[in-house]
């Protein structure tokens, strides 16, 4: 680094003095990660409830799956009686591969008893005889066809401004950190890295979030 090595250089009298110190770096500023309200999800969540697709949001609010997961679910994927769900592939516009990382690739150990409940409904409804949520000739979506088709026009009727479908996804970490959960469990439950976790601006939203997942059940009643 040119400081040290001028420190150096001031040391051994080869300067008079180091230039560096007089430069005044700048700050680097964090851009907050935009979630969604407590109450913009209730209403999402209410919107939801009788939509083709209402279980993908459900999942997506709960679990923070990514996009492509949600898409990529199997219903081979989901074990009923044990409540748990595999992250083994992801789909993007149509194409199958592989999770994100790693890391993606995991096992959600306990959904939340109406995400199961939603989830149960749709495959009850659909019978899928491979993946969980596909068009109506069961082929995979096209991300764009789910996010103008389904997600644009759900966001409309219940009333919240556009946002991002990966907005699902940070709403369901900044909550989890909010309740005071280790990074590291965060992490390993999104099936993210810890260390872009930690620089990601999640840590700063208020702690009611949590309250809004944890209540995900009485909503439904």
């Amino acid at each position: 680094m040119p400081s040290s090595s001028l420190k150096r250089a001031v040391r051994l009298k080869l300067v008079s003095h180091n230039i560096c110190k007089d430069v005044q770096t700048p700050k680097i500023q964090r851009e907050e990660v935009e979630v969604f309200s407590p109450s913009q999800v209730s209403c999402i969540l209410a919107a939801a409830k009788f939509d083709r697709l209402g279980a993908l949001f459900v999942l997506a609010l709960t679990t923070g799956m990514r996009e492509g997961e949600l898409l990529g679910l199997q219903a081979s994927d989901y074990d009923a009686a044990n409540g748990t769900l595999g992250v083994r592939r992801s789909v993007y516009n149509g194409t199958v591969g592989t999770p994100k990382s790693k890391r993606s690739r995991r096992t959600i150990n306990k959904l939340p008893e109406k995400a199961r409940q939603a989830l149960e409904t749709h495959i009850e409804a659909a019978k899928p005889s491979t993946y969980i949520f596909a068009t109506r000739t069961g082929r995979t979506f096209n991300t764009s066809h789910l996010i103008c088709r389904f997600w644009r026009p759900l966001l409309e009727r219940a009333g919240v401004e556009y946002k991002c479908f990966h907005t699902c996804r940070h709403f369901v970490a900044s909550s989890l950190l909010a309740k005071g959960l280790p990074i590291t469990t965060v992490a390993r439950f999104l099936g993210h890295d810890e260390r872009t976790l930690l620089t990601a601006g999640f840590s700063e939203h208020e702690p009611h979030c949590m309250m809004h997942v944890c209540n995900l059940d009485e909503r439904f009643a």
